[in-house]
């Protein structure tokens, strides 16, 4: 019975369902931050071709999110796993902003192209002590 459980949920796996996803915002050192994107096939066995297509560190101004960063690095496809940051913004002497990571994701198999848009919650950063 539970081969067929598990053959029932396999089936209603959705195109995408087996790629992981995912961004947040890092600090390389005091101060300096950037964003960071992953994409990657979480099953070999299932031959995805993934690429970070953009990535972006966003600030919040009055209800906007503009960018810090934004950076296009896809230029191929990646057999297993696609990682991408942007370049470092340096706080300096800024007021604290309201920042986030986002990155937009493709996955590749048999012809048929998937995408996503990742964001982060956003997190408070700035001054520097």
């Amino acid at each position: 019975m539970r081969d067929v459980e598990r053959a029932h949920r396999e089936r209603q796996l959705q195109p995408g369902d087996r790629i992981l996803r995912c961004a947040n915002v890092e600090m390389s050192s005091a101060g300096v931050f950037n964003a960071h994107a992953r994409v990657a096939d979480r099953d070999d066995n299932y031959n995805y071709s993934v690429r970070v297509v953009e990535v972006r560190l966003q600030y919040n101004y009055n209800g906007t999110w503009l960018n810090l960063r934004d950076e296009f690095p896809a230029d191929s496809w990646a057999s297993e796993q696609d990682v991408e940051r942007t370049n470092s913004w340096s706080c300096g002497s800024s007021a604290r902003k309201l920042v986030r990571a986002q990155a937009y994701v493709q996955w590749l198999r048999s012809g048929s192209v998937g995408a996503d848009w990742v964001t982060t919650n956003s997190v408070y950063i700035c001054p520097r002590s």
